[in-house]
């Protein structure tokens, strides 16, 4: 939509509190193929990722926006009498479920970790079973896990619909990277509580970029006061 200048619907930035085109290309580039190019923070899933239901709950997708002359499959529902920018059709998830999914640690070891956790040939996404009792709540800037029992936690990694950044802290257990996406393993609180702390380097890549914006703008102001003059 951004490249045919019909943006009416804007893309979120999975609530990091600091982004810029260096930490996108850090966070995002791990779990979708294809996504190596710099500036081209684009993660544009496989029509077979978005037609498989194993991942739409996973993801916690809610609605899609699809061309009008391409068909819809079964993890989605026609909202009828609906377009954005006069072209795309809007499809409902037919299925919500905001449990927590998982799989056993001993499993989370190369080569699975290290392949793109979202793509059609993912050997993540078929091994992740809901855990009963859960629930995941995705709140910029922090995500949530509620855990009825811990134990049920004990020997599991809770994989998290989140690109993975050594940026990510958690109040209990540790994060590992699970093929791109956030991983918590060794939990042992009800409530698990994840923050986004943006590190040095992100820090200072920012901070940099900001500086050069304000020294451009100077340098513009001062070369039309210079003109001005003559």
């Amino acid at each position: 939509m951004r490249d045919a200048r019909m943006p009416s619907t804007e893309f979120a930035d999975a609530g990091y509190l600091l982004v810029t085109a260096w930490t996108k290309q850090r966070t995002m580039r791990g779990f979708i193929d294809n996504n190596s190019v710099l500036f081209n923070q684009t993660t544009e899933l496989s029509a077979r990722v978005l037609c498989d239901a194993r991942a739409i709950p996973f993801l916690q997708l809610r609605y899609l926006l699809r061309p009008a002359d391409v068909e819809t499959c079964a993890p989605w529902s026609r909202v009828p009498d609906v377009l954005v920018d006069g072209r795309f059709e809007v499809d409902v998830a037919r299925e919500v479920d905001d449990r927590i999914r998982a799989l056993p640690v001993a499993r989370l070891a190369e080569p699975l970790s290290r392949k793109p956790a979202l793509t059609a040939e993912s050997e993540l996404l078929p091994a992740l079973a809901p855990l009963a009792g859960t629930t995941l709540v995705i709140e910029p800037p922090t995500i949530v896990l509620q855990l009825d029992d811990p134990s049920t936690a004990g020997g599991q990694a809770l994989v998290l619909p989140v690109a993975y950044d050594a940026a990510w802290r958690t109040s209990s257990g540790q994060v590992r990277d699970a093929g791109g996406l956030l991983a918590v393993v060794d939990v042992e609180q009800a409530q698990v509580v994840l923050t986004f702390v943006p590190d040095f380097v992100a820090m200072s890549r920012a901070f940099a970029m900001t500086l050069g914006q304000v020294l451009a703008l100077g340098g513009i102001l001062g070369l039309a006061y210079v003109g001005r003059g003559r």
